[in-house]
């Protein structure tokens, strides 16, 4: 398959170059490109016909993961293999991110996709969103200004993801970074899949960040599902259901998800009927809250 014809490539430096070429065409004429796992599918077999790209590999300002006492920043051009082999996000309160990157497609995806790509694109069975979603991050966007400079808008994750390949960045902004926030102690993540083969796309997809009580029961919880009709969602009645359980009680972890799972749209299709997501939601959950469950309680030592 061959794409409809580009008439042009730019490759800016700078954050500031980017905005500028975008804001200078149509909106509906330039796309940014990331690493391009997604997009250059979808341009080659013409779903979406582009009549410029602004391919963002050169602006080394939105590359990297940095970590300070109140925060983690990741740069929009982070790759997956860079999230999923950071020490910062590893176990503990940001888990979830470093696993779903560690899972996504395969080993040259990892290498080449990035964490703005896959938030941009929001796949209805995409790893990463789902992760961040569980995690309440908070992004932050550019654009030109009509005074010429650079306009900012700092969006969370939960009205971000607004449905299946539906997000709530405008035509000319780019996504600058995502930055995780909040304390660490007494927290932790994880995130789970489960595919036909292992590189897949998750026939369900969870993701978990749990708060625990001083006596490690859970205080709170952020429970994120992927793999569904509607995509990435919060699940706030895991939510709710969640809070007082411990991993001391595993069946009380599955029940919870169990009850859970009877308040969302769950469709049948060609890879699992409605039954079998049911199951794997109740599995995939008990499983993720006992790991977030794990890791926040070696953060209270």
């Amino acid at each position: 398959m061959f794409p409809a014809k580009i008439d042009s490539l730019s490759r800016p430096e700078t954050v500031a170059e980017t905005a500028a070429l975008i804001a200078s065409a149509g909106e509906d004429d330039v796309l940014p490109i990331a690493g391009g796992m997604s997009l250059m599918q979808a341009i080659k077999a013409r779903v979406v016909r582009p009549g410029a790209l602004v391919d963002l590999n050169d602006v080394e300002e939105i590359k990297g993961i940095k970590e300070s006492a109140s925060a983690v920043w990741i740069g929009a051009m982070t790759r997956y293999v860079d999230l999923a082999s950071s020490d910062v996000l590893k176990n503990g309160a940001f888990g979830a991110l470093s696993d779903a990157a560690s899972h996504v497609g395969d080993r040259q995806v990892r290498n080449r996709g990035t964490i703005g790509g896959s938030l941009c694109w929001n796949y209805v069975a995409a790893c990463v969103p789902v992760a961040t979603l569980a995690l309440g991050a908070e992004l932050e966007l550019i654009s030109k200004s009509a005074s010429g400079g650079s306009e900012t808008r700092l969006v969370s994750i939960d009205d971000f993801i607004v449905g299946p390949m539906e997000t709530s960045r405008r035509p000319q902004e780019i996504l600058r970074c995502v930055t995780l926030v909040g304390p660490r102690k007494q927290i932790g993540s994880a995130y789970r899949k489960w595919g036909h083969v292992t590189d897949s796309l998750p026939v369900v997809g969870i993701g978990v960040r749990v708060v625990l009580n001083g006596d490690r029961s859970c205080k709170s919880a952020r429970v994120a599902i992927g793999g569904l009709s509607r995509g990435s969602q919060r699940f706030h009645e895991a939510e709710k259901r969640l809070v007082g359980t411990s991993s001391k009680n595993p069946a009380a972890i599955s029940d919870a998800f169990r009850s859970a799972a009877e308040t969302l749209e769950i469709q049948s299709d060609a890879w699992a009927s409605a039954d079998y997501r049911k199951v794997l939601i109740e599995d995939l959950g008990t499983s993720v809250v006992l790991s977030a469950m794990a890791r926040a309680g070696e953060a209270v030592r």
